[in-house]
């Protein structure tokens, strides 16, 4: 680890808000897979039917991958704990939780080790994290990790400053420590920030030049957190100490001051200060011509974010003098300072796109192509531009938006940051999807061929070299294609992109990829292969009175999986209602399967709605058994049954019902019905 690395990997240096304004509001169109839509305890979702194409595919880092010699020590404790966690146990080599101090990590692997193995053991974290590798399938558990490998990070610094070590390497530590500290107070640990405070304190006196600056840039960044979130003493504080660093000898002690006052200001006019607003103008146009790069990329970076506030609120001129500044910049000397100049401007133009106040693709096309010759390919360059391809295919650009990938794809494929090159083949994988995704819609829209969809899943997953980890990003995507398909009723579709998963992994090479492509298709295969199949339903009617099943037989019934809280579900009752009211002399019947949490809820909406057919409702514990017989996770669900008591048809729902009823009712009656009774509830 080089003592003279950026301080605390956590920092943002390049933070203009104008970008990321613009990302935040037009980089998503959601998510296609369903949306939760009960209370948090629930488990059951609303089926999405519209397929969308994916803004970006499922990236997270892969876990399972294979181990090698280069992994460290705490990925493989790491993993080996994740492994142990779904047998309900915990790994013995670490077991300490994000907010838990290093007193009470219980970690083992520091405890002996010599300063080499130790600072060995930092470097290789540092690197799981600057490579993005964070162990965990979801996202609460990756922070989860990363809270437990600072932990780790911060323990094994400081068992080094506990022994006889040389002076370079008790440096390293210091700086290690403060840092996961930094990284502890960012996510949000129990103690981290009185820690973080403290400890730059006593850094600040040390005897090494970087340790000293180390400690200064934390305790101006605890103080300004601090400050930032309405303390006052820690204000008087940061004014205090900023005085002190600003009348320093050492030039790196007042930059750092300067950039520390600057960040607080921002965080200040963030919260709508209209005064701290004004202060933070003056003081930005005294150091935007500043001599020391560092001073003026900062004071111009956020001068920006300031235009952006104001163009948000909406200020008559603020866009002018928006472009008025970035565009004096464009050719500045600085290339970084440059590059953020041309895509302020960029995005300005993205936003206007966006609005609708621009209708010109092809300006969004020659803008790229314009920002690709004259700017440096930085992976910021590669981040900003990317909002293009969302915007554009979100206002119906669907072929220039295929451009802008693909423009951006090619001036980045021959990067020698391997980084940038990963994700060049994320964004490559994008773009099959894309294809995808617009397959899938034409099926939806019953435009589309079905035999054509299934081949392009099959080539994506065949054609893809890096079966690990992209094939199965693929493969998620299939997923919830099919899924969206068969909630469609495009149920034999379905199947077919489910079986196709199912055979491309059950036998992988990854063991760990293979049980995760079958716990995917587990329940949708098992749904689908209810067709053809006897069902039975036990439990309680919203009466109190028992459900009697077998008074069906020899009925064409509809099992209808419903809860208040679904949407799609409630608004279809009036079309099951109109086909109940049509065909129940004929033999049709409806049976409700309720699957709200509370009897009581269900029971007073049966009622309040009138609704003429019998509905089970959840046991006393809450749940339905049906459903989860029946593996049903998403809602609406609707099985269509034969008069032979045979699953006959699932998702019948709208125009369909009326037609697929009375193909079921113009089949001959179950011989073996020899009740003759009309169902009771």
């Amino acid at each position: 680890m080089d003592p003279s690395h950026n301080f605390c990997m956590t920092r943002v240096i390049f933070n203009t808000n104008i970008l990321l304004m613009v990302v935040a509001c037009m980089s998503g169109c959601g998510s296609s897979s369903p949306d939760q839509i009960s209370s948090a305890t629930s488990q059951y979702q609303v089926a999405n039917e519209s397929a969308q194409s994916p803004e970006s595919p499922n990236t997270e880092p892969d876990p399972s991958r294979g181990r090698t010699a280069a992994d460290s020590s705490f990925e493989i404790a790491e993993r080996e704990r994740i492994e142990a966690d779904s047998g309900g146990r915990a790994s013995s080599s670490l077991n300490s939780t994000a907010g838990q101090s290093p007193q009470s990590s219980g970690d083992r692997s520091a405890a002996g080790a010599s300063p080499e193995e130790l600072l060995e053991q930092i470097g290789q974290i540092e690197q799981l994290v600057e490579r993005g590798e964070i162990p965990g399938s979801t996202h609460q558990q990756q922070d989860a990790t990363f809270g437990r490998m600072m932990n780790f990070r911060r323990a094994a610094a400081e068992e080094v400053l506990a022994q006889q070590a040389e002076p370079q390497q008790y440096v390293m530590a210091k700086l290690a420590k403060l840092d996961s500290i930094n990284a502890l107070v960012a996510i949000g640990a129990e103690n981290a920030m009185p820690d973080f405070l403290s400890y730059s304190e006593e850094l600040t006196g040390d005897d090494n030049e970087d340790v000293r600056l180390a400690g200064t840039k934390g305790k101006l960044e605890a103080l300004r957190m601090l400050a930032g979130a309405g303390d006052q003493r820690a204000r008087k504080d940061f004014d205090e100490y900023f005085a002190q660093c600003d009348a320093s000898d050492n030039e790196k002690i007042r930059i750092a001051g300067i950039v520390a006052r600057i960040d607080l200001l921002m965080q200040l006019t963030g919260v709508g200060d209209q005064r701290t607003l004004n202060e933070m103008g003056e003081y930005l146009d005294g150091l935007v011509d500043s001599e020391n790069e560092e001073v003026r990329f900062t004071a111009i970076n956020s001068k920006l974010a300031i235009f952006s506030q104001l163009i948000k609120a909406d200020l008559p001129g603020a866009r002018d003098e928006v472009e008025q500044f970035a565009g004096s910049l464009m050719d500045d000397s600085n290339a970084e300072i440059a590059e953020m100049a041309r895509l302020t401007l960029f995005n300005l133009q993205m936003q206007d796109v966006d609005s609708g106040q621009q209708q010109d693709p092809a300006s969004v096309i020659e803008a790229l192509r314009e920002l690709f010759e004259t700017s440096p390919k930085t992976p910021t360059l590669f981040q900003s531009t990317q909002v293009a391809i969302g915007v554009l295919r979100q206002r119906g650009y669907q072929a220039e938006s295929k451009q802008a990938l693909q423009l951006i794809a090619d001036a980045f494929k021959n990067s020698e940051n391997q980084q940038l090159a990963s994700e060049v083949d994320y964004l490559m994988l994008q773009a099959g999807l894309m294809d995808f995704y617009t397959q899938v819609n034409d099926v939806l829209d019953g435009e589309g061929n079905p035999e054509s969809l299934v081949t392009s899943a099959g080539d994506m997953l065949a054609s893809d070299s890096n079966a690990n980890k992209l094939a199965f990003i693929v493969a998620e995507n299939i997923v919830r294609a099919a899924q969206n398909l068969e909630y469609s009723g495009q149920v034999s579709v379905a199947k077919q992109l489910y079986d196709l998963i199912q055979l491309t992994y059950a036998d992988h090479e990854d063991k760990q990829l293979s049980e995760a492509a079958r716990q995917m298709i587990e329940k949708p295969l098992a749904r689908i292969g209810m067709i053809g199949k006897p069902i039975e339903l036990t439990g309680a009617l919203s009466t109190g009175q028992p459900f009697d099943w077998d008074s069906y037989r020899g009925k064409v019934v509809l099992i209808d999986f419903w809860a208040t809280f679904c949407q799609p579900c409630i608004e279809e009752i009036p079309n099951i209602r109109k086909n109940y009211e049509d065909f129940q002399e004929l033999g049709f019947e409806v049976v409700g399967i309720n699957i709200d949490q509370e009897r009581d809820t269900a029971k007073q909406f049966i009622e309040s709605e009138q609704i003429p057919w019998p509905n089970i409702v959840c046991d006393e514990a809450g749940s339905n058994p049906n459903a989860e017989r029946y593996d049903v996770d998403s809602i609406p669900f609707v099985v269509l049954v034969g008069r032979d008591g045979n699953v006959a048809a699932l998702h019948v729902r709208g125009s369909n019902l009326g037609h697929q009823i009375e193909k079921l009712l113009a089949q001959p009656e179950d011989k073996s019905d020899t009740t003759g009774s009309s169902p009771s509830g």
